[in-house]
């Protein structure tokens, strides 16, 4: 029967602490790896779980993780307007930027200063059907014209969401587009921004068809991160169609 090898006194403990030395880099490593893997997927999910929130979108909910079919911030939840105010600027302070945008002004409507009754007269105006938000303090409008959003290109959907004094805080806009003409939609709306907001501050992935209809979850997407004011606008591959969504976000209290 073979015995053991004999332990030398101060070897094995030279070799613990060698392989102690080395753990921590090779976990660095992982958590970095991770940290960038992580960052990849929140920025795809920005567009999927917009897709999510609408009415063709909605039962993708139930398929991502930790979701059950319901909003995980919060959006399926019955709060008090003021509730709603103080959870929306808790979670945007953390990506507002340095600088204040040159406007705030959005498909003429100023986030902040432009009121629910201004809201209703662009509906009557427009032709747009509305609703309130079931557990919101806001409105969804359907079926609107190209002339009422800028002339580019006519929405599925729009939504208004008007803070506890009734000023709108935020709008997101929702489009099913061909690859060509979703690209060309985000480069159009991405000079308007940057002539009346100020230069992107973020600008993802190659603007071309080709890019997005390479797989499943390819996205293009344009950032303007203001200290006051956080748009979007994104183009994202969800398998049956191209999900073209804009969203527009006052960054803390009107002021």
């Amino acid at each position: 029967m073979s015995q053991a090898a004999p332990s030398i006194p101060g070897v094995q403990l030279e070799a613990t602490r060698s392989t102690s030395k080395a753990k921590p880099s090779r976990a660095r490593k992982i958590v970095q790896r991770t940290v960038i893997a992580l960052a990849s997927v929140m920025v795809l999910l920005t567009g999927v779980i917009g897709f999510a929130h609408t009415k063709t979108g909605r039962p993708l909910l139930r398929y991502i993780p930790g979701m059950g079919g319901v909003c995980p911030l919060g959006m399926d939840v019955k709060l008090a307007p003021a509730q709603r105010d103080s959870l929306r600027n808790q979670t945007l302070a953390k990506y507002r930027g340095e600088q204040p945008a040159a406007s705030r002004v959005v498909y003429g409507f100023e986030l902040g200063k432009s009121s629910r009754a201004d809201v209703d007269t662009w509906t009557k105006s427009n032709g747009v059907a509305c609703e309130p938000k079931k557990r919101d303090n806001g409105i969804d409008c359907k079926g609107v014209p190209a002339a009422a959003v800028g002339g580019i290109e006519a929405a599925e959907s729009i939504g208004f969401l008007f803070d506890a004094h009734d000023a709108v805080v935020a709008i997101d806009l929702h489009r099913s587009l061909s690859p060509e003409r979703a690209i060309a939609v985000i480069d159009a709306q991405s000079l308007i921004l940057k002539a009346s907001l100020g230069p992107s501050t973020s600008d993802r992935n190659a603007h071309t068809p080709a890019y997005l209809t390479d797989g499943k979850l390819r996205q293009v997407l344009v950032e303007f991160a203001y200290h006051d004011v956080l748009a979007k606008v994104m183009a994202t591959n969800v398998g049956s169609t191209i999900h073209q969504r804009e969203t527009y976000q006052l960054v803390g209290d009107p002021s």
